[in-house]
């Protein structure tokens, strides 16, 4: 998704999971960029633009997609299509950019919270969130205030204006431990809607399906060693978790359009192994490559950094979020 690039940031471009981008009616306006950080001097590693959806998005259920997931193989590059069934707290933005279909998803975390990505909040911060063709809520969403001073401050919380209380209804957990902790963990997985090719020159490419995808961590924004030049890390950008491309497909990567898109641990527990999960970070950007041909490494924003928690229990007040506070049926 390369439309006008984001003049000051590093060229972003709205998380993509190598997955595919998505279904439902398509908006029918140009996102405007999201201003952001300025430019890093280094080339080598160089974000492809992220897009902000229009006013008037709608988020929609992924379990309303009619496609058919098969069983979680954690060995694929690109993705792999979901079960919608098995994603019930996801929902999906589906907007039109001069590159193409662009796509945000928004994971729920209590009756009355949404967590996205901050570039996908409109500028009125209100959206809209439909269920079976049905209109469920309204709500207002707020961007982390660090951001896009910090592009990796890529959070937005979304309350939810007529609480979701579905019976049996359980909702995505969050996980705000230490950095180092998913970087340790190395393994992380990747949701959205993105593309299923790195080839920049296949974006707005799309068979309309939900992916998820076994990515590995390699660095955050703490890590001594600085992989992908000063930029990045701590002291501009505090909250990155960074994932690694080894140019032969062994792991998945996000791509424009798969911004917002959960990306979860993998816990113990009975049941399929997608079935036991905590969200750890958002879904955010990702690298182009030396000639801007393709798509390489993506960055996560992290909630266990140190800018998620904090704001976010502050915006909750006393509404309950799962992994946060207060007590729901959560994962």
């Amino acid at each position: 998704m390369s439309e006008t690039e984001l003049e000051q940031i590093p060229a972003v471009a709205p998380a993509r999971v190598s997955l595919a981008v998505a279904l439902l009616a398509i908006l029918g306006l140009a996102a405007a960029p999201h201003a952001a950080t300025a430019q890093p001097a280094a080339k080598a590693f160089e974000t492809a633009p992220v897009y902000q959806p229009p006013a008037g998005a709608t988020f929609a259920a992924v379990s309303d997609l009619k496609q058919t997931g098969t069983v979680f193989q954690p060995q694929l590059r690109a993705g792999q299509v979901a079960v919608p069934a098995e994603w019930p707290a996801s929902f999906v933005l589906v907007f039109d950019t001069p590159e193409g279909r662009a796509a945000c998803t928004g994971a729920l975390i209590g009756p009355e919270v949404m967590l996205t990505a901050a570039h996908c909040v409109p500028t009125t911060g209100k959206v809209t969130l439909v269920r079976g063709g049905q209109t469920l809520s309204d709500a207002n969403c707020t961007h982390h205030p660090g951001y896009p001073m910090d592009a990796s401050a890529d959070f937005a919380l979304c309350r939810i204006l007529t609480p979701f209380t579905p019976a049996s209804f359980v909702f995505e957990r969050v996980r705000t431990a230490a950095m180092d902790n998913v970087v340790a963990a190395k393994s992380v997985l990747l949701s959205g809607y993105g593309c299923t090719s790195d080839k920049v020159a296949d974006q707005g490419n799309s068979d309309g399906k939900y992916r998820i995808g076994p990515g590995l961590v390699d660095e955050s924004s703490d890590s001594p060693l600085r992989k992908r030049g000063a930029f990045y890390y701590r002291g501009n950008e505090n909250n990155n978790l960074f994932t690694v491309d080894d140019g032969v497909q062994t792991h998945a990567n996000i791509c424009p359009g798969d911004s917002g898109g959960p990306a979860f641990v993998l816990t113990s527990g009975p049941g399929k192994a997608t079935d036991n999960r905590v969200i750890v970070a958002v879904n955010s950007r990702v690298f182009f490559n030396l000639t801007r041909t393709r798509f390489t490494g993506s960055l996560l924003s992290a909630l266990g950094g140190p800018d998620f928690d904090g704001w976010a229990r502050g915006w909750l007040g006393a509404t309950s979020a799962c992994g946060l506070q207060g007590a729901l049926k959560c994962r």
